[in-house]
């Protein structure tokens, strides 16, 4: 197996003959002010992940090129200016990858010895559509470290359930991912594809999607019969998000690891979770550490706050996400055409006037119609995370792993911390993460007797 030889191969001896870059040698005592030897291009540096990765790649002292869409000034851009030391960052302006030659592509790796591709997206995009950024792009980029031929390495960034053929008939997402590992591993077999959990952290999409600003668009599904809407209200699903500074750091080490070519890494956590637990908590930590902005403006109201046991109710009207028609209810299939009819509504043109779509121009974005999911997302979200086992992880290349929960509760109860805006910070109502019902953590066993018990129904 891929992670056997992992392991076996970090038991070699410490003096090894290497074909790469042998010109960039680690100089100094370690840290920022230093080199590492690690000569990067981070494509997606503005992104959640790319931030952390750029943060932790400064922070031992490598070189990083980033290719961005912004210019520096951007305030996208404008905080990886202080992650390195001076000289150290190197920032290709107005960059974008469909529209730049493989001339200009090759001009941001050419004096690099790994390459990062954090790079995907869930949505089409005002100028790429979802296929150009999750399997046109990362195939590109493997032909071209393909072609400089000096053992360059390039890293690649996919969701954790990538590659699961059950789950890709429910997301085309996946299948996308799927399709841009085979092809990178056509291009570039030394390729490192790193599959990771979902993650959590501040101001994260995963919280995001959930809770935090998303709570309005996730009321706006509960006519369909619960809130937050969930496949089998979210009991049998068994997730294990990872904080991200963790991933930051583990990308980073993947990267400079003598033995890491061409496997594969699955990055989750040591604790699995309900994902209808983990939602409450989301939603518990949120309502309970924020002002109710909807009051009247008494004295008693002031001090309202949501009450958590009304609001939410985890009902199951749509049955299991991975479900046979035949098991499922004559509402559970009503329900279900429902929610793929809402979220079809998400993405359909505007209604023209004489052939003019003018409409097409104005932004949806405070509408509940506005783009903020779609049926492949929707179901990607709702799904167990379900690893091999068989490849390497965060224990065998170092890093500790920090409580996802702390990251949750740092994100939820920073929401809304005051009643107006020169009341942020100085709120009377926070609590600590010690001061909540923690939901209950499980091991991985659950996760497989569940789906053994599942398989011998089906």
């Amino acid at each position: 197996m891929r992670r056997a030889a992992f392991l076996g191969s970090r038991a070699a001896p410490v003096s090894q003959s290497r074909q790469k870059h042998d010109s960039l040698i680690a100089a100094g005592a370690g840290g920022r002010s230093s080199f590492s030897g690690q000569a990067a291009t981070v494509f997606g540096a503005t992104g959640q992940v790319g931030h952390t990765l750029v943060n932790n790649l400064g922070r031992m002292g490598s070189s990083i090129v980033l290719p961005h869409r912004n210019s520096t000034e951007a305030w996208r851009s404008n905080d990886l200016r202080l992650m390195g030391d001076l000289g150290t960052l190197q920032f290709y302006q107005h960059f974008d990858v469909a529209h730049r030659s493989d001339r200009e592509v090759m001009e941001t790796i050419e004096h690099s010895n790994v390459v990062y591709n954090v790079i995907g997206t869930r949505r089409e995009l005002k100028n790429y559509t979802r296929r150009e950024t999750n399997v046109d792009w990362p195939e590109r980029l493997a032909k071209l470290v393909a072609a400089k031929g000096d053992g360059t390495r390039l890293v690649h960034l996919v969701p954790l359930n990538t590659g699961n053929e059950e789950y890709c008939k429910y997301s085309k997402i996946l299948e996308e991912h799927t399709e841009a590992c085979e092809k990178i591993r056509d291009a570039l077999p030394d390729a490192i594809i790193v599959k990771s959990a979902d993650v959590v952290g501040w101001n994260d999409s995963y919280c995001n999607f959930w809770s935090m600003n998303n709570e309005y668009y996730q009321r706006s599904l509960s006519y369909i019969g619960a809130f937050p809407l969930m496949y089998g209200g979210g009991a049998q699903t068994y997730v294990s998000p990872i904080v991200r500074r963790d991933l930051g750091r583990a990308l980073a080490k993947i990267g400079a690891h003598p033995d890491s070519d061409g496997h594969d890494f699955e990055l989750f956590g040591n604790k699995v979770f309900k994902l209808v637990e983990l939602v409450e908590f989301m939603y518990d930590v949120k309502w309970q550490t924020m002002r109710h902005l909807n009051t009247k403006r008494t004295a008693s109201a002031r001090c309202a706050r949501m009450d958590v046991d009304m609001d939410y109710f985890p009902y199951d009207p749509l049955g299991e996400l991975v479900s046979d028609p035949v098991d499922l209810t004559t509402m559970q299939k009503l329900k279900r055409k429902m929610l793929r009819l809402h979220l079809a509504k998400l993405n359909w043109p505007r209604f023209n006037v004489a052939g003019i779509r003018a409409l097409d121009y104005v932004h949806r974005n405070k509408s509940l119609y506005a783009d903020w999911t779609s049926e492949d997302h929707f179901n990607m979200m709702n799904m167990t995370h379900k690893p091999t086992f068989e490849n390497p992880g965060f224990s065998d290349i170092g890093v500790k792993l920090n409580d996802p929960l702390i990251a949750i509760h740092e994100c939820m109860a920073n929401f809304s911390p005051g009643a107006y805006p020169s009341g942020f910070g100085l709120t009377d109502n926070f609590k600590r993460l010690d001061q909540f019902d923690l939901p209950p953590a499980y091991e991985w066993d659950v996760v497989h007797t569940q789906e053994a018990k599942r398989l011998s129904y089906a």
